[in-house]
């Protein structure tokens, strides 16, 4: 007997002001390196940490699942929050408006040897999020949710 199963990951980026009020959303696309991060940590390989690192830039190329970066990074930082829920994983960072002055087209989320640098670690996934803040208006708090299903 042959039991065949799939394992489904969806996520989605999602912004709002401090006052809860959502201002953007987009779905997001897990990509192959964020993949092979799973696949080793059910592997229990030492060399692989999970994720730790929320970022975002201006790059508008829409994600493949070859990326390895985001197109124009911008700024980065650890997670102000995590959590899990029923197959669900939550990160959250809060981020002044004085550090979030542009433009805002993509996020990612980081890990594997992430640090402060751009780019560094290993990319799990990427989304373009379309939100305009160069006019310095809004403080912001980026809530990104993968949850996994069996199909």
């Amino acid at each position: 007997m042959k039991i065949d199963s799939v394992i489904r990951v969806k996520g989605k980026v999602q912004i709002y002001n401090t006052k809860g009020e959502l201002l953007t959303e987009a779905d997001n696309l897990e990509v192959d390196t964020g993949l092979n991060i799973i696949v080793n940590l059910l592997n229990n390989n030492p060399a692989f940490t999970g994720l730790n690192y929320f970022a975002f830039g201006t790059g508008a190329t829409a994600p493949t699942s070859g990326d390895t970066s985001l197109g124009a990074e911008t700024f980065r930082d650890v997670f102000t929050n995590s959590d899990t829920g029923t197959n669900t994983f939550i990160a959250t960072l809060f981020v002044l408006a004085s550090n979030c002055s542009i433009h805002i087209k993509e996020a990612g989320l980081f890990g594997n040897g992430a640090t402060a640098v751009a780019n560094s670690g290993t990319l799990f996934s990427r989304a373009l999020i379309d939100y305009d803040n160069s006019a310095l208006q809004n403080d912001l708090v980026f809530s990104w949710t993968a949850t996994f299903t069996a199909v």
